[in-house]
């Protein structure tokens, strides 16, 4: 992590995102030079100027805001932490590929995770043959609390799971494929709130079956699970086990299931906080050595949303 007095970091947003990276930041030593909320006076900033003077601008208020906040940013300098998706709407989508390409970073911190790095090499592993499917479905019941009211449940401030949590793994995807053709998209709203349950399936290169399922109205099942040719990988939430090779046979000569070749310990919840941390720290290097953001990413990320913007739409 860069030296904190060479950076000066400014924040927009008060809610759980912004607690967050304020606690990560703090551990390392790092404070927010400005901290800024609309109407709030006594913990927050009110004077929006005083941004410009910051290095980089963490914009962690709801996704609605997004686009009056960078309008405003126009003439800023900086560098731009924007949380994902980033837009509400293909327009907005557009705006920020026109102004912010090079300097601003849309932060889906699940790419950084554990579990990725374990999936991006064990997918290109030549042992374990071809990929035949991805099958991904993260899933919790949150729509059934009493006291469950916010933007993420407002349908004209949200467009639902999609753009809360589907688009975590929607980047994942985009980044391991280079094709990727839709095959369905298919949203419900079980709980009369807004989108809350979303089942998207592609065909990626060499004729790799992907599937996302996400949900707010079931049991918290955090589960991928890989299928090659010659070996099976399924994570649970809590272990990254492997089972290698295919041919595993009984006493009579018949095909079993293969072995456990390997076994990761890895927390899901634990992980996905970690992954936040490692972003933080190589935007901030980012910021230091003052390069350019990855440009291949960002026009990933603008990928994402296009899709999800695209297909919100339609009916099923």
């Amino acid at each position: 992590m860069p030296n904190n007095k060479l950076i000066k970091i400014g924040s927009i947003g008060c809610g759980s995102q912004f607690k967050k990276i304020k606690k990560i930041l703090t551990s390392q030593k790092f404070e927010f030079l400005v901290s800024y909320h609309y109407y709030n006076k006594d913990q927050f900033n009110n004077n929006f100027k005083d941004l410009f003077n910051c290095d980089i601008i963490f914009i962690l208020s709801p996704t609605f805001t997004h686009r009056d906040y960078l309008k405003k940013l126009k003439s800023y300098k900086g560098y731009i932490f924007l949380e994902k998706p980033g837009a509400s709407n293909i327009k907005e989508i557009n705006q920020l590929s026109r102004l912010f390409k090079n300097r601003l970073f849309i932060n889906y911190n699940f790419q950084n995770s554990k579990i990725f790095e374990l999936i991006k090499k064990h997918v290109s592993t030549i042992k374990f043959g071809r990929l035949l499917k991805l099958n991904i479905t993260q899933t919790n019941g949150v729509a059934f609390k009493k006291k469950f009211d916010n933007w993420r449940f407002d349908k004209k401030k949200c467009s639902g799971i999609g753009e809360i949590n589907t688009v975590h793994f929607l980047k994942i995807i985009f980044t391991l494929f280079k094709k990727l053709e839709l095959l369905s998209y298919h949203k419900f709203n079980i709980s009369k709130k807004n989108i809350d349950n979303l089942d998207i399936s592609f065909m990626g290169n060499e004729k790799t079956i992907i599937n996302i399922y996400n949900s707010y109205t079931s049991p918290v099942i955090n589960q991928i699970q890989l299928i090659f040719e010659n070996a099976f990988i399924n994570y649970d939430g809590l272990y990254y086990r492997i089972y290698f090779p295919r041919n595993n046979f009984n006493s009579i000569g018949r095909l079993i299931e293969p072995k456990l070749y390997k076994k990761f310990k890895i927390n899901f919840d634990v992980d996905w906080n970690l992954s936040l941390k490692k972003t933080i720290e190589k935007v901030l290097i980012t910021v230091k050595n003052k390069k350019k953001f990855d440009t291949n990413d960002f026009l990933i990320s603008i990928k994402v949303i296009k899709l999800l913007f695209k297909n919100m739409s339609k009916k099923n």
